[in-house]
C-alpha cells in the first residue's frame, strides 16, 4: 500500500514504504504526496513538518518577510532572534560595527553613543567625564 503524506510531511519511498515523515528543519513541502521536501532559501530556517515557503524565516542577524529572500541588518542594526521581522537600531549607549549582527556591543564605562551607532569611536564620553572617544572616560 503506497501512502500519501499530508502537507509538510513525505513518503521516502513510495514504491513501497507505507508511511510518510515529516519535512526536516530547514524544508517544507507545500502538496500533498510528495516523495521529497524543498529547501528553503538561503540564510532561513523553517521548524520540523512545515508546509509552506512562507515557514522559512529569517535567520538571526537578518531580515525580511517569510518565504522571501533575507537581507543582513547594517551596522548600527540588529536582530537577535530567527524570524520575520526588521533589524531594530542599537539603543543609545551601544553600537555595531558588523553587518548580519545580533546584539550591539556598550560603549566603555563613563562613555555613551547616539541610537544607530556604528562604530567604537562613535562612543563619547558622558558630560562630566573626559578622555579619547571610544575609550574608558574618568570623572
Amino acid at each position: 500500500m503506497v501512502v500519501l503524506g499530508a502537507l509538510g510531511t513525505y513518503n521516502p519511498n513510495p514504491s513501497g514504504w507505507a508511511y510518510c515523515a515529516q519535512c526536516r528543519a530547514g524544508t517544507y513541502i507545500n502538496v500533498t504526496a510528495a516523495t521529497v521536501c524543498s529547501i528553503c532559501p538561503p540564510v532561513t530556517i523553517s521548524a520540523v513538518g512545515s508546509d509552506s515557503i512562507e515557514d522559512c524565516i529569517c535567520d538571526v542577524g537578518l531580515e525580511g518577510p517569510g518565504g522571501e529572500p533575507c537581507t543582513e541588518c547594517n551596522p548600527g542594526f540588529f536582530k537577535p532572534t530567527n524570524g520575520t521581522g526588521f533589524c531594530t537600531a542599537c539603543e543609545a549607549g551601544t553600537y555595531l560595527n558588523l553587518t548580519g549582527g545580533s546584539a550591539c556591543v556598550g560603549c566603555p564605562t563613563g562613555a555613551t553613543s547616539r541610537v544607530g551607532s556604528v562604530a567604537l569611536a562613535d562612543c563619547i564620553c558622558d558630560v562630566g567625564f573626559t578622555g579619547d572617544n571610544g575609550t574608558a572616560c574618568s570623572a
